[in-house]
């Protein structure tokens, strides 16, 4: 009875123990006995090569522990470039590759491998159809191209983007009707790159996901976006005309401390620019007459520049004869300033009157100009 509870004891600690545990059981049919086959991932450093076995009688086998599930690739060392996609997590994993065309082996046995093969099967006839309407097409459009023929041209292209949206909507369902499922949270990641429009689906589907796949690197990148979109929208909110303008500090050309607030004049004007930002250094002359006319009057410019290099952004401010205060902390967009003031784009201009409320925003040239003189002429 003793060595009964001993063995039971035994197999149930290997059980516990290997609660992370997988394999990858492949088929490599036509593959060449010894051929290497790499298990490999990407991450923030690049290609991070994880094992590597040899195929022998047509098979091939991986095991090890995950805390998954990650998005990893198998390729033949001989080929690095081209991999089929799997999701490395616990379980048993079966593979039966595709030598020739190495993306199209079959992956299935867990969860999240049977999701992504079904899902990449939706996916890949919406492309076989775009590849076909594209080849049929493509000799028609050119032609109607060269012909000036716009109701061809649009009529082609509108039925491009109606191709295009049913590759969004199967994500867009895939993301919604498979919360649990890790190939979903991969999606919402790509639809970060569509920016700000989407926010509100991702921000939506990301509530409704498992809380597992909260706690991905991908789930947390997802979350890190949504937090930072919300500061944004209040940053905007808290930006725009008829709001008293945030106070910052940032260091200056000779390395102090200097505050918004304690630069104001009757006017102020608040320029976000860079060195290597060839709009604003095309519009660095007009600033310059403006404060020159102006700055007797009360005008002041208060630069903050989101360069990196402070070489470079001092050559600039000596190049373009930016004379008036400026403002750095040499952080790029990550600058704690272009972050409070939810900046997108630069140059970007802020009128400021003498209480420091915004009163204008992102007026260039003659505009400009006529607004910091009607300010000065309503103040004397």
């Amino acid at each position: 009875m003793r060595h009964l509870i001993l063995a039971l004891f035994g197999s149930l600690l290997i059980v516990s123990c290997n609660k992370n545990g997988y394999t990858i059981e492949g088929e490599a049919k036509g593959v060449k006995d010894g051929t290497e086959i790499v298990l490999q991932k990407q991450d923030s450093t690049g290609i991070v090569r994880l094992d590597t076995v040899k195929v022998k009688d047509g098979k091939f086998n991986f095991e090890g522990e995950t805390e998954g599930p990650g998005l990893h690739q198998l390729t033949l060392k001989d080929n690095p470039s081209g991999g089929a996609v799997l999701i490395l997590e616990p379980g048993d994993i079966k593979v039966t590759l595709d030598k020739d065309t190495i993306y199209k082996s079959r992956i299935s046995g867990t969860f999240n491998n049977d999701e992504l093969a079904s899902y990449l099967d939706k996916d890949i006839k919406i492309r076989n159809k775009q590849q076909a309407f594209a080849k049929q097409n493509m000799a028609r459009y050119q032609e109607a191209m060269m012909k000036k023929d716009t109701v061809t041209v649009n009529q082609i292209q509108t039925e491009g983007q109606k191709m295009y949206k049913e590759h969004e909507n199967l994500a867009k369902e895939q993301v919604k009707s498979n919360p649990k499922a890790f190939i979903s949270v991969l999606l919402l990641t790509q639809f970060l790159n569509a920016g700000e429009k989407e926010m509100p689906f991702i921000e939506k589907s990301y509530n409704n996901l498992d809380a597992s796949l909260k706690e991905t690197q991908e789930g947390k990148r997802i979350k890190k976006a949504i937090d930072r979109y919300k500061k944004d929208l209040e940053a905007q909110k808290n930006t725009s005309v008829g709001h008293k303008a945030p106070d910052f500090k940032a260091k200056n050309a000779a390395g102090q401390d200097v505050s918004l607030y304690s630069s104001l004049g009757k006017v102020t004007i608040v320029d976000f620019w860079a060195s290597w930002c060839p709009p604003c250094r095309k519009e660095a002359p007009a600033m310059v007459s403006l404060y020159n006319e102006f700055h007797s009057a009360g005008l002041n410019i208060v630069g903050v520049s989101l360069d990196g290099d402070k070489a470079a952004w001092l050559k600039a401010i000596e190049t373009d004869k930016r004379t008036w205060t400026d403002l750095s902390n040499l952080k790029s967009w990550e600058d704690p300033v272009a972050r409070m003031y939810a900046l997108r784009s630069i140059p970007t201009i802020i009128v400021l009157d003498a209480k420091g409320m915004i009163v204008a925003k992102d007026l260039h040239g003659e505009e400009l100009r006529a607004k910091v003189a009607e300010l000065l002429g309503a103040t004397k």
